[in-house]
């Protein structure tokens, strides 16, 4: 959620500096902070205000958070090939040893070792509650266009969120992961 100005600044500051930013599929993300925002009593729409949901959503610290094509976008204006890399949450969940290769490589520090006892240990879950079917829908309405750019933008693992926007359940498997990519240059 930083500007072009500030982000120009970083680079500046540090023109060697590496880039590297986890992404979540974005209605999973929301979906995720509504259930914790609820947890910690913070201010959140009850599941049946349907119009207080779509201001919580829509809102600036929701929707700026969420929105990783703008995020990406910003920060590719000034890093990119080797200086940017991109990973994706879902990896932590089914490769967390081979990502952390990956990031290990991307920073070229020592290899990881393979004897991490806690790496698929969850840490700050947050509580199960269904989506509701009505949520699930502002929130596919919200980000089915910047998940489509993702996807037309970058491919890769993005493919499979878009493909996930018309299933009611995950096509997310082990064999679809793409745990990352470096971006690139902007034409």
């Amino acid at each position: 959620m930083l500007d072009d100005c500030d982000i120009l600044s970083i680079k500046q500051l540090n023109p060697n500096l590496k880039i590297l930013l986890l992404v979540r599929n974005p209605i999973q993300r929301s979906w995720s902070q509504y259930k914790f925002d609820r947890l910690k009593k913070f201010p959140s729409p009850v599941l049946e205000d349907e119009d207080g949901l779509r201001r919580y959503f829509h809102g600036y610290s929701q929707f700026g958070r969420s929105n990783c094509f703008e995020t990406i976008h910003k920060f590719q204006k000034h890093f990119w090939g080797s200086k940017f890399m991109v990973c994706f949450y879902d990896a932590i969940i089914w490769q967390p040893q081979l990502l952390l290769q990956e990031i290990a490589d991307f920073l070229c520090v020592d290899r990881i070792s393979s004897d991490l006892p806690k790496v698929h240990q969850r840490v700050n879950a947050s509580f199960e509650l269904e989506m509701p079917e009505h949520v699930r829908n502002i929130l596919t309405e919200l980000y089915t266009p910047i998940i489509r750019s993702l996807a037309v933008t970058y491919g890769s693992y993005f493919n499979v969120w878009l493909d996930d926007l018309d299933s009611k359940v995950s096509t997310i498997t082990d064999q679809s992961l793409c745990l990352s990519f470096q971006v690139p240059k902007q034409p």
